[in-house]
């Protein structure tokens, strides 16, 4: 996967080239053209694409490191794409994950609350297909001392707030390598993954598995949905056993729908949860056992491809100097 990703961006970006009409729908490229420098904000009618086609293409044609053809329609880079040269490492060092977002807080809204902290690079604010923000994102900070200072604020802010029941917003502030290693846990450490797999029943027919994650995300950001269009129950796996409890106990008093039917819901515990992380274990084993299997069929493919190769061209010059020898 990670061999032809590469290959896509060397192809498409290198060689082929990409229109200005797609690229001009990258997030940080649309944030670039219509932020305002002097309102601090994004602004509120955006530009139409066939002006965003043509700002664009003027700015491309200073640049050292795209280049566009003559009807200025398509671009390419000038130099090869390198992903070894981007340290990604430095950049997560330097940015935060938070969630428990209000759902209807934008990129002005999340720069506003963290501009106070120092200088904000990138915002990534994933949104529902209504538009909604889903919940959490992530900073990306120009200085990595930047992130401690806002991870201790919020800290004392979310204790201030349980001490003195102050009528405050609680955001959930981790750097993304904690984030990571949780996420990374929830999916693999069976072991310490408790009370993760909430289990609800009781679906309404024809929905969709989007619809799904969607309802469940207003609670809070999920690891993964384990369900299939057209069956009546499936589970939820959230980061966060604290945001699994609470999924339960907020949408069992409020009667949460699913496909026009009140589903029933309830935390995974003792067997019933060592049971699904043992089926779990064994779907990826068998992935994983899969993947060996092609990645080694491959391997052997090539081996013996070449091995064929190298014993036709020992075939051919033999008979050349064979030749020559008559």
């Amino acid at each position: 996967y990670y061999y032809y990703l590469n290959y896509y961006y060397y192809y498409y970006y290198t060689i082929k080239g990409i229109d200005l009409s797609y690229f001009t729908k990258f997030n940080r490229i649309w944030i670039l053209l219509n932020y305002n420098q002097e309102l601090n904000k994004i602004e509120e009618n955006p530009i139409t694409i066939d002006r965003f086609v043509e700002k664009i293409a003027t700015i491309l044609s200073k640049t050292t490191i795209l280049e566009i053809n003559q009807n200025k329609k398509q671009i390419k880079r000038k130099i090869p794409y390198d992903p070894s040269l981007i340290d990604q490492k430095q950049i997560d060092s330097r940015t935060i994950y938070v969630e428990k977002l209000n759902p209807d807080l934008n990129h002005d809204d999340i720069r506003n609350i963290f501009n106070n902290f120092g200088k904000i690079t990138y915002i990534s604010l994933p949104k529902h297909s209504n538009g909604k923000n889903k919940g959490f994102g992530f900073i990306e900070f120009e200085q990595e001392p930047l992130v401690s200072n806002v991870l201790e604020y919020f800290d004392k802010i979310n204790k201030d707030k349980d001490q003195n029941n102050l009528n405050l917003p609680i955001y959930r502030v981790i750097t993304k390598q904690n984030w990571l290693d949780e996420k990374k846990k929830s999916e693999f450490d069976t072991d310490n993954a408790k009370g993760l797999i909430v289990a609800f029943s009781n679906v309404g027919p024809d929905v969709h598995r989007s619809i799904v994650r969607q309802v469940f995300e207003q609670i809070a950001p999920i690891a993964y949905v384990d369900y299939t269009r057209g069956q009546s129950n499936g589970y939820i796996r959230f980061r966060v056993a604290e945001d699994a409890k609470r999924c339960v106990e907020e949408m069992t008093t409020k009667k949460q729908l699913l496909g026009d039917k009140q589903i029933n819901l309830r935390l995974l515990q003792g067997e019933e949860e060592r049971t699904y992380w043992q089926q779990l274990n064994k779907l990826k084993f068998i992935a994983n056992g899969i993947k060996y299997h092609h990645a080694h069929r491959y391997d052997y493919k090539n081996k013996t491809q070449k091995k064929d190769q190298n014993n036709q061209n020992n075939h051919q010059n033999n008979h050349q100097n064979n030749h020559q020898n008559n």
